[in-house]
């Protein structure tokens, strides 16, 4: 069974995804372990901080392109949809 968004303001179906198998689901986590093993976890926490405000920065600068699919997803008004992305900055 695939996975899919709807709108819950109109009930249209937005997009499907496909179905991971169990095999695709541990190659995913194989990497990002992997990632966060040679590469992440090795960073000093300066690096870390600057990763974060780039995101932080990314998300200030297109809320409403961030604020869209959760208006979508789950019905928010679009302020309101706004009011999340600023939360997670």
């Amino acid at each position: 069974m695939s996975y899919q968004t709807i709108n819950p303001y109109t009930e249209e179906l937005g997009k499907t995804f496909p179905q991971h198998t169990d095999a695709d689901i541990g190659s995913i986590i194989a990497k990002a372990q992997g990632t966060f093993a040679t590469d992440w976890s090795l960073r000093a926490l300066a690096a870390h901080k600057a990763v974060l405000k780039k995101a932080a920065s990314i998300l200030r600068e297109k809320i409403d392109e961030f604020a869209k699919p959760v208006t979508l997803e789950m019905g928010k008004l679009f302020r309101e949809a706004q009011g999340e992305v600023t939360l997670s900055v």
